[in-house]
C-alpha cells in the first residue's frame, strides 16, 4: 500500500476534465482509465475498462466538485472497488484484487498533487472491504438458490421462501424463529437479487370474509429491524395463492387483503417500542 496516488491530468480538449489511463489504454485489452469531470452543473467520478480496443464497463458515480475544498471520493472508490470484484467468495482472491487495482493507490490532481482527492488503502481498508464484498457475493449465491414463489413484475421483485438460520446468517443476525407452519418470505430485487423486506407467511392463512380479518401473515421488516410496508397488488397475490383462491376471484377480494395488511402494518406501528421478535406472525 506504499505506492504514489494516482495523478490526473487536465484534458487539453475539455475544460474541467481531469484523467489517468493505465499504460496502453485503451488498445491493450483490460486497461483501466479513471477520470474526473464537470457534467453540466454536476461532477462524475468515472472507471472505465478497454474492450476490444474501446471503453467498456464504465461505472460513473456523481461526486462533489474537487473545488470545494471539502471533497473527498474515499466511499466512491470502495462503491466501485467493490463492483468490480462481482461475485467472488475467496477473500484471499478479494484482497488481492483489491490491492492490485490502481484506485487503491488513491488519487489526486497532477496540477495539486499535495491535495489527495481519495487516501491510498490502508490495510485496515482492503481487510474491511474484502470482508463486506465476500459476505454480499454469499448474501447474492444464497438469495439465488432460494425458491421463486411469485414475481412483481411491476416493481421488478421476486418473492422467495427462505430458511430463517440463512436468512440470520446472510440478512439480520436477530431475526426471530419461525412461527410454528410458517415460511418465511423475502422480497428481493430481480436484478442484482438485493434483498428488500422479510414476513412470516403460514402454510395456512385465513383470511375472514365476514370481519377481513387476516391470520397467519405477520408484519414486514427490512432487515435492520425497520418496520415497513408489505408493498402493493403482489403480496396480496402471493397471500391468495397460499389461500388457495382461485386466480379468477373478484378483484375487490385482493383489495380487501391489501387493506387488511395495512391494519398489520398499522398494529404494529402503534406499537410505542416494537421489538425485532415481533416479525413473528400474529
Amino acid at each position: 500500500m506504499k505506492a504514489e496516488p494516482l495523478l490526473l491530468q487536465k484534458s487539453e480538449s475539455q475544460p474541467n476534465s481531469f484523467s489517468w489511463h493505465e499504460p496502453g489504454y485503451p488498445a491493450t485489452e483490460g486497461t483501466l482509465s479513471v477520470a474526473l469531470y464537470q457534467n453540466g452543473t454536476s461532477w462524475n467520478l468515472s472507471l472505465a475498462t478497454s474492450r476490444d480496443g474501446t471503453p467498456d464497463d464504465l461505472l460513473v458515480f456523481k461526486v462533489d466538485s474537487p473545488d470545494t475544498g471539502t471533497a473527498g471520493y474515499a466511499s466512491e472508490v470502495l462503491d466501485m472497488l467493490a463492483v468490480t470484484i462481482g461475485n467472488e467468495t475467496c477473500e484471499d482472491t478479494v484482497r488481492d484484487a483489491i490491492v492490485s487495482h490502481p484506485l487503491s493507490r488513491g488519487f489526486a490532481l497532477e496540477s495539486a498533487p499535495q491535495d489527495i482527492l481519495s487516501q491510498p488503502l490502508t490495510a485496515a481498508d482492503v481487510e474491511s472491504l474484502a470482508e463486506e464484498c465476500v459476505k454480499a457475493s454469499r448474501r447474492q449465491n444464497w438469495l439465488c438458490g432460494l425458491e421463486v414463489l411469485s414475481r412483481d413484475p411491476d416493481n421488478g421483485r421476486v418473492f422467495l421462501r427462505a430458511d430463517p438460520e440463512g436468512a440470520r446468517e446472510h440478512l439480520w443476525e436477530q431475526l426471530p424463529a419461525a412461527p410454528e407452519d410458517a415460511d418465511l418470505i423475502v422480497a428481493a430485487e430481480s436484478h442484482g437479487m438485493v434483498p428488500l423486506f422479510g414476513f412470516f407467511l403460514g402454510e395456512n392463512p385465513v383470511f375472514d370474509v365476514e370481519t377481513d380479518a387476516l391470520e397467519g401473515v405477520s408484519e414486514a421488516r427490512a432487515f435492520n429491524g425497520d418496520l415497513v410496508h408489505h408493498g402493493d397488488i403482489w403480496v396480496s397475490k402471493l397471500i391468495m395463492t397460499r389461500l388457495g383462491v382461485p386466480g379468477g376471484a373478484p378483484e375487490d377480494l385482493r383489495f380487501r387483503i391489501e387493506c387488511a395488511l395495512d391494519r398489520i402494518w398499522e398494529e404494529a406501528n402503534s406499537k410505542s417500542a416494537p421489538a425485532p421478535s415481533s416479525l413473528a406472525a400474529p
